[in-house]
């Protein structure tokens, strides 16, 4: 019974406590009960948050992150003004280093020693100022802060390039010019050696670190108004010259004081060529002189119009050339100095114009230097107009007209050689001797151009002193490259008169066309015309140089005023010239005179042509050059004009 009544019981309590467990679901507590039930259980379970003035509340640690955040932001700021003030004092820096630098090359321009010592110590200044200033002790959050820009990198790289401009480079060239009491490295006809040398030095020296700051240069923004816009751009024109010098020097220092007579003195023979007798490589000899180097002293001997590289050469004096420049140019090459310059290869005819001179002379040449009145006209650009005896006066207008033209027709044949020595020495002589007034960067700019038109070669008897010569282009020899082909028009007049005044002649090259075996090919037309027409020649005929101009009178000529030419079409190695043709308009009825023949000559395809131009003629000579597929389109090498504009 016992056991029942407590069995009784318990289900009795599990009934109520069901009961009363019903009850909490359907009697919901209040709002306010629930807020104590939550803040009694959060009081349970909270962490306290420890501060030495006690515990704090979460809205107090928020405003602490805010003030510490707004601190942030105002410690950037005045960060930021003053890394960007240190910039723009870097940028007014820079543009002053690159001032400087300018007022040093006036000064050296102009002499002047006291002013170009003047520059290079003011930009030693800027350059370690700006260096200062790039190494500060803000300079390292430049790279972190957006602040600085394109200018922060800029100040720095345009540091490094004035450091190197000012100590490597202007100061070393400073010490010797102090040393020499001069910064003009052609004075007084004379070649400063010391200077010269020591400049090609430094240049060398520094040749890859001249083009590593090239190469960083490049890559800076220089678009704007900013001094580091500025300064940009005249630092990165600046080291591309010294880059282009640099790799000139690094070649030239080597060789330079001892082809200007360092060790011993040097003969060059200057020759003249006369464009009215056209050759290959310009025209037959004129007149002639030898320039004479001893230490850097420059003298040029007068000129002299002689026989010596005209006359017909016999027995021992003949000349020693090869088979194939006989086959080319005539088996009369050997004997005739006059047909010299029409192999059309620039040091091959120099070698052998020293040869002839040097077998009818006795007297030894260690290189030629061969240009044509045009290079001449050029210079006098340079030195000032020239006043003849008889006061005409000669510029660089006129000057190669005066020499082609009016002393070949106005001047009787005995008379010439001497009016002509006559000019030359009044132009060409005080050259040297106005070298001290000389703007060297438009004299050097002139030269170049010059030898680019193919009326300017140099050549040296010494191996190493010519490759030289051709690897700085002086040497006028085209790059046999097969995948940038050039095509040589060489044109010869076989007359012996001074006729080539009239003389007109244009080459065409067109558009590629694709070849059935993947080769490409390009329309070639080549026009020369004859511009002498009836009145033209009756005044040739009663002028007082008429028979010089005009020529002999040789078997195979249709008039007098029909000129002989032989036209060498000379492709690069690798290039064919097929389907020569011509044609004839003319204003007589003597009808077409033309016949070409396929050589090869130096490993190359050629055309040997023969073409006959009487007075008003024109003939077109049309053809095709055939080139690798991979080749570009080829670039055009012409026989220089007699005129000017049509080179």
């Amino acid at each position: 019974m016992g056991n029942e009544k407590n069995s009784h019981e318990e289900r009795l309590r599990t009934v109520r406590a069901r009961s009363a467990g019903r009850a909490t679901i359907q009697h919901s507590m209040s709002e306010h009960e629930k807020q104590t039930a939550r803040d009694a259980k959060y009081s349970e379970n909270r962490m306290p948050i420890i501060h030495h003035r006690g515990p704090l509340r979460l809205p107090s640690l928020r405003i602490v992150l805010g003030t510490a955040a707004v601190v942030f932001v105002i410690a950037s700021a005045i960060a930021s003004n003053a890394i960007s003030g240190e910039v723009r004092k870097a940028g007014s820096k820079a543009k002053q280093v690159i001032a400087s630098y300018a007022s040093f090359k006036d000064a050296v321009d102009a002499g002047d020693v006291a002013a170009a010592n003047k520059a290079s110590a003011s930009m030693t200044a800027d350059a370690d100022s700006l260096k200062s200033l790039t190494q500060g002790s803000l300079w390292p959050f430049v790279s972190i802060l957006p602040v600085a820009g394109n200018d922060a990198h800029a100040a720095q790289e345009l540091s490094s390039a004035a450091q190197l401009l000012s100590h490597d480079i202007v100061e070393p060239f400073m010490k010797v010019a102090q040393k020499e009491k001069s910064v003009q490295i052609l004075s007084s006809g004379k070649v400063n050696l010391e200077l010269l040398s020591g400049t090609l030095d430094t240049l060398s020296d520094n040749q890859t670190k001249i083009s590593d700051t090239k190469k960083q240069l490049s890559a800076l923004v220089s678009t704007g108004d900013s001094d580091f816009a500025k300064a940009a751009q005249h630092a990165q024109k600046a080291f591309d010259e010294l880059d282009l010098r640099s790799k000139r020097a690094h070649k030239l220092a080597p060789h330079a004081a001892t082809i200007l007579g360092s060790q011993e003195t040097r003969n060059y023979l200057v020759v003249i060529q006369d464009n009215d007798q056209v050759r290959s490589l310009g025209g037959a000899p004129l007149s002639k002189s030898i320039l004479t180097v001893s230490n850097g002293s420059l003298v040029l001997q007068p000129f002299s119009h002689d026989d010596s590289l005209s006359a017909p050469l016999s027995g021992d004096k003949l000349l020693k050339t090869s088979a194939a420049e006989d086959e080319l140019v005539g088996d009369t090459l050997s004997s005739q100095p006059s047909q010299i310059t029409s192999i059309p290869n620039p040091s091959r005819a120099a070698e052998l114009l020293a040869q002839s001179y040097e077998n009818q002379t006795g007297n030894h040449v260690d290189g030629v230097i061969l240009l044509d009145p045009y290079v001449v006209q050029n210079l006098l650009a340079i030195t000032g107009d020239v006043t003849l005896d008889d006061e005409t006066i000669l510029d660089s207008k006129n000057f190669a007209e005066y020499v082609l033209k009016e002393l070949a027709q106005n001047i009787g044949p005995w008379e010439q050689g001497k009016k002509i020595e006559d000019v030359c020495n009044a132009s060409v002589g005080p050259l040297f001797e106005k070298l001290d007034s000389i703007d060297t960067a438009k004299l050097t700019k002139t030269l170049r151009a010059s030898v680019k038109q193919h009326r300017l070669f140099l050549w040296l008897a010494d191996t190493e002193e010519e490759k030289l010569v051709s690897d700085l282009g002086f040497a006028g020899i085209d790059d046999n490259d097969k995948k940038s082909p050039v095509l040589g028009v060489y044109i010869n007049e076989k007359s012996n008169g001074r006729i080539s005044w009239y003389l007109h002649a244009k080459t065409e090259i067109g558009e590629a066309s694709q070849e059935s075996d993947g080769s490409v090919s390009y329309q070639v037309t080549t026009t020369l015309t004859n511009t002498i027409d009836m009145p033209t020649l009756y005044e040739l005929w009663s002028s007082a140089g008429g028979f010089v101009v005009l020529g002999n009178a040789s078997a195979g000529r249709r008039s007098d005023a029909d000129m002989m030419l032989q036209l060498y079409l000379l492709a690069s190695e690798g290039v064919l010239i097929s389907d020569v043709n011509a044609k004839s308009k003319s204003q007589t009825a003597n009808g077409l005179s033309f016949t070409h023949e396929p050589m090869e000559w130096d490993g190359r395809k050629l055309e040997n042509c023969a073409v006959q131009l009487d007075y008003g003629e024109t003939v077109t000579i049309t053809y095709k050059l055939i080139c690798p597929a991979d080749a570009g389109k080829p670039t055009l090498r012409q026989t220089p004009s007699v005129h000017a504009d049509e080179n």
